[in-house]
């Protein structure tokens, strides 16, 4: 896993666990940015090796932490490290932007009714957001029905007896049915978040699959439907 950040690493975890431990003499990376790509963890677990007695050894890089040249050397390093991968996330997080403009899809889940169209790129294979053919139908006919004043209730049963069920073979929740209801992408309208951006929102983005008078039909209703308050309770339960 990523160097980046010790988060989700659970092979280093162990790794620390045993240094705690006294099983640990010396750690031997190809790199040090192999371990860390990170100044401040970089510094933090170092300092843990020390207390602990445990050699940080790179192949590729000959730095004596015993001494302060080696010392500020592996700061450096860390520094260094830590930039270069900032570089590439700026880079990353940039072209993914840029592929989000230009319709392609730039990985997680599809959302239902939709299907994935590979377009030739250059030399790569992208892929375009398409109708579903026959996932299309069912939220076609959710968007319907809830025009209709049927419940979100009814429609879970109604897709539930007729066999329709999600990606992964169970049945639609309520909370699922109404983010669909909610979500503008099957009006064509992209919408993509990135850290450290103005978040997109791009219209016309990919087929719909709702039309506007259905859409706004949706919205009114669900903005007129009032959820029930919660009730009021002075006791104190566990739970």
């Amino acid at each position: 896993i990523s160097g980046t950040k010790v988060a989700g690493r659970d092979a280093f975890f162990e790794l620390m666990h045993d240094v705690k431990e006294g099983h640990v003499d010396a750690i031997v990376v190809y790199k040090l940015n192999r371990m860390f790509r990170n100044a401040y963890e970089s510094q933090k677990y170092r300092k843990l090796f020390k207390k602990h007695g445990v050699k940080l050894i790179s192949v590729t890089q000959q730095i004596d932490e015993d001494t302060s040249a080696g010392r500020l050397m592996t700061n450096v390093l860390s520094d260094i490290d830590q930039y270069q991968s900032e570089t590439i996330s700026d880079h990353v997080k940039s072209s993914m932007r840029e592929m989000v403009k230009q319709g392609y899809h730039t990985g997680g889940t599809v959302p239902f009714g939709y299907d994935l169209d590979p377009v030739i790129v250059g030399k790569k294979t992208r892929h375009k957001y398409k109708p579903h053919e026959t996932e299309k139908d069912v939220i076609k006919k959710m968007f319907e029905m809830y025009a209709e004043n049927y419940s979100l209730r009814y429609l879970q049963t109604y897709l539930t007896e007729r066999g329709i069920f999600t990606r992964r073979g169970k049945m639609f929740g309520l909370t699922s049915i109404s983010r669909i209801l909610a979500n503008d992408f099957y009006i064509g309208t992209r919408r993509y978040s990135c850290d450290g951006y103005e978040d997109l929102c791009i219209e016309n983005s990919h087929a719909p699959i709702i039309d506007m008078s259905l859409w706004n039909k949706v919205q009114a209703r669900k903005h007129s439907d009032k959820l029930p308050e919660p009730r009021k309770k002075k006791d104190l339960y566990a739970l």
